[in-house]
């Protein structure tokens, strides 16, 4: 053992840390592990609902009552029509496969109306086997259990209809359904009866009315005829009628004409104006295309086309070049008077065609004024015409209606409507088994509902805890890296600070501390820490069980190590590590730390030693808060390799606050699936704000072999290396 007495009252203080804070998983993928973790650690409880599913489903098939159902089949034909037909038209034929028709069909089949003369014809609102015991039940009551027993539907792209009636007792369900047949066309055939007798007895009568009034606008029309020689007006009508036509063609030629002389006309003007009269009225074509000016205008053009020959034979001033130009200037004069008087005469053709307009659109106007009159004259006469003629139409409707109600009232007579409007191409048949309960459905039924519950209780589970079952969720929740995944301990109970790394070296517990002190050994030695504290938010999470487990490692490392029970109100770890008699050895140090190097003991662990109290002391805080304390750690420091420290709880009682600001490294220990998250958050708020500088690392205690949380670190419960277990403690 080293006896070094150098002691520095103060241990070195580390530098500043960045403590990592973990990206928080991406919650929106779910991996197959992850699925096939949460069932096992859920199987109970879906096995559980499984079983009762399957239980309750097999309880139901027992005490359940057999169901029969009766079915028909009707089809709605197309050879006979309806009342209505009838009367609206009765020389048509209906449209039986409508949409509209082939539902009212359905509703009719299904509806109160049949169904109450069912319920009476078959007497079941006195039959105890139909309706529950007791007094009597309404009419209404008794439909209504009737109709939740049937089923009418319209088959899709067909004219036929489905009848069903479910029954307990087979016999009764084909009978119901026999019933419900008959009492519709039964209830067909009497609302066609009463509908046929009251709507003849209207028609008789509207008729015997219209009659009247066709007679009587017939006399008024012919005493209007007599008195006003109504024959002579129509033929003056039609005089005044063709007059009108033809002057409105008339009209129209005489606008067209004008029309296209007025634009013309305009033209005509402006080039009057212009300096360039002649030119101007040229570039029109109605008096440019005029013979005599074509006929100016070419001799013009010759006479021109002599005058230069003239002149170099004979000179500017010899009498034949005087002579010649003379007559290019009479020319001249000539076309210009040709070409004015053109102009004129059109000027003159647009003013007659305005005023022939104008004449004809008068005389129109007398020949409409005398129309009007003429029309004024028939009004009286036309209308006394369209009486006659609505009155006779509406008299030959009713005659025809009244006609089609006759035939209706012989069809109904005959009995044959019925058995030509819908028919019966399947007579009511019972099914040979019930129709429920199924037990190929209902098995998988309660299965399936089963395994929803289970998973619904899981879910609800999962969605209410409350603590920590992954790593990724811990170090989301707590913003700090995990250094160490600690699966559940199978040698020796987490609580009393018992070691695993001994009796089971190869054990995945005992391979988790190995890895917790590669990495901290990793960054103590690149930061020369060799101190490490252990503490947690409650008690029992296993904060002493990892400081002993991870000094037993370091020791087995072969470094000198030190493991402090810092927690004086429940100290574990002496009756774990070592047996001895009551002492209060840390007590003793920090109230002299002289006798530090007295205190501590070995343990049977080589290179471990051991300082702590044997029974806890109410007083503790009072002890910590004493300057001896940092004494004391930096004596350890500086006679061990390694010091281990195991605190009290955070959340509890303030103690380890006290080592916190002395010492490097601080390892959080958080029991899986107990500790809560709030109570961890409020715990490591409160050591933050003592170790800022500190590295913090999170120790993920006693997490489930087969929880999800952990597949992601070990794969199995069973050592790496086979035999690894079984192989002697060193030491």
């Amino acid at each position: 053992m080293n006896t070094a007495t150098s002691s520095p009252a103060t241990p070195p203080t580390p530098p500043p840390h960045p403590v990592t804070k973990p990206v928080a998983p991406d919650r929106g993928t779910i991996d197959a592990w992850t699925l096939v973790y949460f069932v096992r650690e859920h199987a109970f409880v879906l096995a559980l609902s499984v079983i009762l599913g399957l239980s309750a489903a097999v309880a139901y098939l027992y005490i359940a009552k057999p169901v029969y159902e009766a079915h028909a089949t009707l089809e709605v034909a197309m050879a006979d029509r309806t009342l209505s037909d009838f009367q609206q038209q009765p020389e048509a034929a209906v449209d039986l496969s409508s949409a509209s028709l082939l539902k009212t069909v359905e509703q009719t089949v299904g509806g109160d109306a049949v169904l109450g003369r069912v319920v009476a014809a078959n007497h079941l609102a006195a039959d105890p086997t139909f309706v529950p015991p007791g007094p009597a039940l309404p009419e209404a009551t008794v439909i209504d259990l009737l109709s939740h027993r049937v089923a009418v539907n319209l088959l899709r792209g067909t004219r036929l209809i489905g009848l069903a009636v479910r029954d307990s007792d087979p016999q009764r369900a084909r009978r119901l359904t026999q019933s419900i047949i008959d009492e519709y066309f039964n209830q067909t055939m009497q609302d066609q009866r009463e509908s046929s007798d009251n709507t003849r007895s209207v028609l008789v009568n509207e008729a015997k009315r219209i009659a009247d009034k066709v007679s009587d606008s017939e006399h008024q029309l012919q005493r209007y005829r007599e008195k006003y020689d109504a024959m002579g007006l129509a033929d003056r009508q039609t005089i005044v009628v063709e007059r009108i036509r033809h002057l409105h063609e008339q009209v129209s030629d005489a606008r067209n004409s004008r029309m296209a002389l007025e634009s013309e006309q305009t033209q005509i003007k402006a080039a009057l104006a212009s300096p360039r009269v002649v030119d101007e009225l040229l570039n029109l074509s109605a008096i440019a295309e005029r013979a005599e000016i074509i006929e100016l205008r070419k001799q013009l053009d010759l006479e021109q086309t002599q005058i230069t020959p003239l002149a170099l034979r004979y000179g500017e001033n010899h009498p034949v070049m005087v002579q010649a130009r003379l007559q290019v200037q009479e020319t001249q004069r000539a076309l210009e008077s040709a070409v004015r008087a053109a102009a004129s005469g059109r000027l003159h053709i647009y003013d007659a065609a305005r005023q022939t307009e104008s004449a004809l659109q008068k005389e129109l106007q007398v020949e409409e004024k005398a129309a009007v009159e003429l029309d004024r004259d028939a009004i009286a006469y036309h209308a006394l015409e369209r009486d006659v003629q609505a009155n006779t139409a509406v008299y030959q409707q009713v005659l025809a209606r009244l006609k089609g109600t006759d035939v209706l009232q012989n069809i109904l007579a005959t009995d044959k409507f019925s058995s030509g409007f819908v028919k019966v191409v399947e007579k009511p048949l019972v099914s040979g088994e019930p129709i429920w309960p199924r037990w190929k459905l209902v098995l998988p039924a309660g299965l399936v509902l089963g395994g929803i519950l289970g998973i619904g209780i899981a879910l609800a589970r999962r969605a209410f805890d409350n603590t920590f079952t992954s790593v990724e969720d811990a170090e989301a929740c707590l913003g700090v890296s995990a250094v160490a995944v600690v699966p559940q301990s199978r040698q020796l109970g987490f609580r009393s600070g018992g070691r695993v790394t001994l009796p089971a070296p190869g054990a995945p517990d005992a391979e988790a501390f190995r890895s917790l002190r590669t990495t901290l050994s990793l960054y103590s030695d690149a930061q020369g820490h060799q101190a490490v504290m252990f503490t947690s938010a409650m008690p029992d999470e296993g904060k002493s069980y990892c400081a002993a487990n991870y000094a037993a490692v370091l020791a087995q490392s072969g470094r000198r190590t030190l493991l402090i029970d810092g927690d004086l109100r429940r100290p574990v770890l002496r009756h774990g590590l070592h047996k001895t008699q009551n002492r209060a050895a840390l007590t003793d140090c920090l109230q002299d730390p002289s006798r530090f190097e007295l205190l501590f003991e070995p343990t049977p662990v080589p290179h471990l030693f051991v300082l702590g109290n044997s029974m806890g002391t109410p007083l503790s805080s009072e002890w910590l808060a004493s300057e001896h304390l940092r004494t004391v750690v930096g004596k350890a420091t500086a006679q061990f390799d390694r010091v281990v420290i195991d605190t009290a709880p955070v959340a509890v009682v303030s103690d380890a606050l006290y080592f916190a600001r002395l010492v490097p490294t601080v390892c959080f220990v958080v029991h899986a699936g107990r500790t809560p998250k709030r109570v961890s958050q409020r715990a490591l708020m409160r050591l933050r704000a003592v170790t800022g500088h500190a590295f913090v690392g999170l120790v993920l205690n006693q997490i489930r072999h087969d929880g999800a949380g952990y597949h992601y670190h070990y794969y199995s419960s069973k050592p790496y290396v086979p035999g690894m277990s079984s192989l002697p403690a060193t030491g």
